[in-house]
């Protein structure tokens, strides 16, 4: 679920100067394991910020270019739904869009996507949250298998900035054109709050090695760039929040470029 914008002072989280530590620590054991498979454009950093009774209908686009060695260009839309069911558990549901030639006709409904999303500690309690992430995916292709994704999650506050680790494990089960394969990834996000209309900051998305029965290993990349961050607000508690990015691949192996942006409807 993604927050609202806040405004104003921020608390200090991290009561311990060995806090920083963790996170840095984190961080790099996180791109260490996951080198820099494939993702689509409109993926989007998970957080912990959960509210109970809170809904969202949500629309994620982005747009790839092609791989400097040569997989084709990409484009991709999700329409997603969320709901906090209390202040500790997320549920969303969302349908993906994909179409492998931007501007050409087809594409359609690429998969369908149900993810729960579980906060064990309170905001500010220690000096980061945590929780975890569970979800199940289904390609519109049914013998590329079931997806099946588990996240350790943290979230922390650095003064006005807000950082977010998501390090991921799928494993692809009941899919012959792939076998039981098992890949590594990595979600994370760096948002400086600010006093004006817009936050700025880093997201990054990456995928490292898989290992399946027939030794087949997925391509390695790592893509990362800036982003901004906004919310617009409305009557009766209601607001549209929103954030897009820009990022550059680092590897032969992650599209040149992509943007993506996600607009979000937040209501109760």
């Amino acid at each position: 679920m993604k927050p609202m914008t806040t405004r104003g002072g921020v608390p200090l989280r991290l009561d311990r100067d060995h806090g920083w530590v963790r996170i840095a620590v984190a961080c790099l054991c996180a791109l260490a394991v996951c080198r820099p498979a494939e993702a689509d454009p409109d993926d989007y950093v998970q957080d912990l910020d959960i509210s109970a009774g809170q809904k969202e209908i949500a629309v994620i686009a982005g747009a790839a270019t092609a791989t400097p060695n040569g997989a084709p260009a990409l484009e991709a839309t999700a329409v997603q739904y969320e709901v906090g069911i209390t202040d500790h558990i997320l549920s969303e549901t969302y349908l993906q869009f994909a179409n492998s030639t931007p501007g050409s006709s087809g594409g359609g409904v690429d998969g369908f996507t149900e993810e729960g999303v579980f906060r064990f500690t309170d905001p500010g309690k220690h000096w980061a949250d945590f929780g975890a992430m569970i979800e199940v995916e289904h390609p519109r292709v049914w013998s590329q298998g079931w997806y099946l994704t588990l996240s350790p999650m943290l979230q922390t506050d650095l003064g006005a900035l807000q950082v977010n680790l998501d390090p991921m494990v799928t494993k692809i089960v009941g899919g012959p054109a792939y076998g039981a394969a098992t890949q590594l990834g990595f979600q994370y996000q760096f948002k400086y709050r600010t006093s004006g209309p817009l936050d700025y900051g880093i997201q990054g998305f990456g995928y490292g090695k898989s290992w399946a029965a027939e030794n087949i290993v997925f391509n390695r990349w790592n893509n990362v760039g800036p982003a901004i961050f906004g919310s617009i607000p409305l009557r009766s508690g209601r607001s549209i929040d929103f954030d897009a990015g820009l990022l550059f691949g680092t590897t032969n192996d992650a599209p040149s470029r992509t943007v993506r942006a996600e607009v979000v409807y937040a209501f109760y």
